[in-house]
């Protein structure tokens, strides 16, 4: 532990040996002073493995933990074995509570190699910043987010509003430029209307379950968007779309109607490709989109048709 007269030296340099574990929790309480964002420090084994054990008392680290990639870990433990591993400045975040907010798979490596290794370590980050982070296109990421804002069902949660994202800027000519980040989809979640709205849209999406043919994240996206036009609408298709039966009924829907278009343009696709035998989300949404905007205008069937990417169509609006 430092003394009083050591706090009004030059910040301690650990860049080239690792702080004990006292030292790391003096860091911890004593941020680096501006302009320093982040301190450069060597992590050894010894250290990597306290930390771990210490963020396994934290209720909210282990709330929002992940579970680390496996083959990620022994990758970067590799190179930490055998003298690969570059310093990148990317910093482990650390908590004003002294918890990681991420840097657990460079630690779980450092443990695993049994070698010390050198990161960028950022110091009294606050917490609320965990849903700042980039989001990768790893669906798993997503579900780890959605997961510490404690959202209920949070993988298939997840999924859904990044398929409203996905749809919304699709449907704008804006598909494929970028993923959006956490803090991005946790607007567009509370926008959506929060654990209320997606408790509702969860119960629509689930009853696509038991189906091999539907999506249930692409479903319930679009079920949301249609229910911003008509709720009461929107609850009747779905429901009639996941069960092939008339609402309220055992009668199964007529082949010819929209909703039995779709069923009919899934059961074709499956005969062309057994070896895959579900349309692409995206081709699911545009047909369903098609019948619903065919129900809404009054008609009692519609051909279905969309051409995807290659011909750079856009995803029909709702209407």
């Amino acid at each position: 532990m430092f003394t009083t007269k050591e706090k009004a030296k030059p910040y301690p340099d650990f860049s080239k040996t690792s702080p004990t574990l006292d030292q790391w929790h003096w860091m911890t309480k004593n941020p680096p002073p501006p302009p320093f964002a982040s301190v450069r420090v060597r992590v050894s084994p010894e250290l990597a493995s306290a930390l771990l054990e210490e963020a396994k008392l934290d209720e909210w680290y282990n709330t929002i933990q992940r579970n680390i990639a496996a083959a990620k870990v022994e990758t970067y433990a590799n190179d930490m074995d055998g003298g690969a591993w570059l310093y990148n400045g990317l910093p482990i975040l650390i908590s004003l509570e002294g918890s990681s907010i991420n840097g657990q798979g460079r630690l779980s490596a450092c443990v695993l190699s049994a070698a010390a290794f050198d990161t960028a370590v950022a110091f009294g980050i606050d917490r609320a910043t965990y849903h700042t982070l980039d989001v990768s296109a790893s669906a798993r990421m997503l579900a780890d987010a959605f997961k510490a804002w404690r959202v209920p069902q949070y993988a298939l949660a997840a999924s859904i509003v990044m398929q409203v994202w996905l749809y919304r800027r699709h449907a704008r000519g804006r598909a494929y430029l970028f993923n959006p980040s956490y803090g991005q989809l946790h607007e567009l979640y509370t926008e959506m209307g929060g654990e209320a709205t997606m408790r509702r849209i969860l119960t629509i999406a689930r009853k696509f379950g038991a189906s091999y043919k539907f999506s249930q994240a692409t479903m319930g996206a679009i079920y949301y968007e249609a229910s911003c036009l008509d709720k009461d609408a929107a609850a009747s298709f779905f429901g009639e779309l996941a069960t092939g039966h008339r609402a309220g009924t055992n009668k199964f829907v007529k082949k010819t109607s929209p909703v039995g278009k779709v069923h009919q343009k899934h059961d074709e696709y499956r005969l062309a490709s057994p070896a895959s035998p579900t349309l692409p989300m995206i081709v699911q949404a545009a047909y369903v989109i098609q019948a619903w905007n065919a129900l809404r205008a009054g008609q009692t069937t519609v051909a279905l048709d969309w051409r995807g990417k290659s011909n750079k169509e856009r995803l029909p609006a709702l209407q």
